[in-house]
């Protein structure tokens, strides 16, 4: 009901294409098997795979269709993709003749399908970015590699049948996409885990709250207040979260709000959190007493600005912009090229000078 009721409302206004641009980013094994699979069970008689063809075209449609897209509906538009992927995949692995090829062979191909790939990719971006200096030996190199690969993938399908090739094929892709999404999703959970580099962090408070709440602990602990210890927090905003949280069992803890005239007296607090946007009406109040104030980033999010815009002219000329191609597989790779671009809503951190700091208590 919460989210049908949110329809109007548009929260987080996302382009129409949303869940085209994050879907490869976290989902590309299930999302290329399923869109093959989508076609195979279409084209063939079956009742069941043509149910969850549809199934999978039907909740990517609607889901892109609905006012409110998040990251976290991803988890719905996957599933479909997963269980045809499981069917698709269940059904052409076991149809393999291995008795048509030598055990050798299979292995070659196991190991030769990656490296195939491996390959394409860096010629297809040979000289850009960081191979902008890459030598000739190294360009015949791979070329060479690529056609003794291909000459002998063409030259095993002839072997084996190309039924049994492509079938077979479908192993060795699995196993690489399946180890690159084990590698996203490692990385996406602890890795990146609180810090916006990723598509999946729509918005997340800031380690610099977790690390003031480590300073007014040891605080409290060293003054003797514990818990009782004074503490100020600006409430603009919507900055009282997830300070009501954190600072749930302290006594002392008031939420004003300072977007109104200047202030005219400091509060009795050793600790004052100030939104940003208020700090110039505090700051001749507060400066003499606590000293210069510390930017402090209180929440922050995925820059948008890199996939929103986006016109069918700007994305035919990234298509044949290899620049292009070669920043979006290091944002896919490595989750490169956003981090000086990230967003957020900061306060700034009024503190008497004789506030210890937990960062600083080995020192």
């Amino acid at each position: 009901g919460y989210w049908i009721a949110q329809q109007d409302v548009a929260r987080g206004n996302q382009p129409w294409y949303y869940y085209f641009v994050i879907t490869p980013v976290y989902e590309f094994l299930p999302l290329l098997f399923g869109i093959i699979a989508a076609v195979y069970y279409t084209r063939r008689k079956d009742t069941f795979g043509r149910f969850l063809a549809y199934w999978v075209v039907a909740t990517f449609v609607l889901y892109t269709v609905a006012s409110e897209k998040m990251p976290w509906l991803l988890v719905n538009i996957s599933l479909p993709l997963i269980v045809i992927t499981g069917k698709f995949l269940g059904e052409t692995i076991p149809r393999i003749e291995w008795r048509k090829g030598a055990p050798a062979a299979w292995l070659s191909l196991l190991v030769g399908v990656p490296l195939a790939i491996i390959i394409l990719w860096r010629l297809a971006l040979f000289g850009v970015g960081d191979d902008a200096d890459s030598g000739l030996l190294l360009l015949v190199g791979l070329l060479t590699i690529m056609f003794l690969l291909v000459a002998g993938g063409v030259f095993m399908a002839i072997r084996v049948g190309r039924g049994n090739f492509v079938a077979f094929a479908t192993i060795p892709v699995f196993l690489l996409l399946m180890a690159l999404s084990i590698r996203t999703g490692l990385t996406a959970s602890f890795r990146n885990g609180d810090t916006p580099l990723e598509m999946l962090v729509y918005t997340q408070t800031s380690p610099d709250v977790t690390q003031l709440m480590r300073d007014i602990a040891k605080a409290g602990a060293d003054s003797g207040e514990e818990q009782a210890l004074s503490i100020t927090i600006d409430q603009t905003s919507g900055f009282t979260w997830p300070w009501a949280w954190y600072l749930r069992d302290y006594t002392r803890v008031n939420y004003p709000s300072y977007s109104g005239s200047t202030l005219e007296q400091a509060p009795d607090s050793p600790v004052v959190v100030v939104h940003s946007n208020n700090q110039a009406k505090v700051d001749d109040t507060l400066s003499p007493i606590y000293g210069d104030a510390e930017l402090i980033k209180h929440r922050w999010w995925f820059p948008e600005s890199t996939y929103r815009d986006v016109t069918v002219v700007k994305l035919l000329k990234g298509a044949v912009d290899r620049k292009a191609w070669r920043s979006v597989m290091d944002y896919w790779l490595y989750r490169e090229g956003v981090a000086d671009r990230i967003g957020s809503e900061n306060a700034y951190l009024y503190v008497l000078p004789d506030f210890p700091r937990a960062s600083n208590a080995d020192d």
